[in-house]
């Protein structure tokens, strides 16, 4: 596949684009084994994976995100409702590898991560299973959904700010990120 623009052409125009907003974009690269990044990429997400046959979450750490959120609320007959919702762009290669502390990490459909041996060693984006906490989360250590009377999910929610059920999912390959969507 040829390219759009070179390598060298990229860089050209992420110098005029600093210059012009004072901003401090960077250019890496193109490829199959390396992601693209810019200097909007520079928010950190742990997603938490449900595993369905272990009823284990697991976490992973997602490094070059780029988290846009409208904090929100409305006020109903029984009080105030949350409303708020965030989009998250999550830098990728054409293999669909993410960047986590530890190194990439692959991504593989919700299907097939549901029948994997080996939860870990993978990250998907399920709609309406997984959610993700805006931020490093320290324990990355499998979570049992059963040692929490409401589910992990809830008591993430009901403890920490910036958590949010996914949404929505979508990969796109031109310049290969993940956006999810969150609520």
């Amino acid at each position: 596949m040829a390219k759009l623009v070179s390598d060298k052409d990229a860089q050209i125009i992420y110098d005029k684009l600093n210059t012009l907003l004072g901003t401090d974009y960077h250019f890496i690269g193109f490829g199959d084994d390396m992601p693209i990044s810019t200097g909007i990429f520079q928010d950190v997400i742990t997603v938490f994976n449900y595993h369905k046959p272990t009823g284990l979450w697991y976490p992973t750490v997602i490094q070059e995100a780029h988290v846009l959120a409208v904090k929100a609320s409305t006020h109903g007959t029984d009080g105030y409702n949350n409303a708020d919702s965030v989009e998250v762009h999550i830098t990728s290669n054409k293999a669909q590898n993410v960047s986590t502390p530890d190194g990439n990490k692959s991504y593989t459909a919700p299907k097939e991560y549901a029948g994997t041996n080996h939860p870990e060693e993978y990250v998907t984006f399920t709609a309406e299973t997984d959610f993700f906490y805006v931020g490093r989360y320290d324990d990355l250590t499998p979570v049992d959904d059963d040692d929490y009377d409401e589910g992990f999910y809830h008591a993430m929610n009901r403890d920490h700010d910036d958590v949010y059920m996914i949404s929505s999912a979508a990969y796109f390959g031109l310049i290969p990120h993940f956006e999810l969507g969150g609520r």
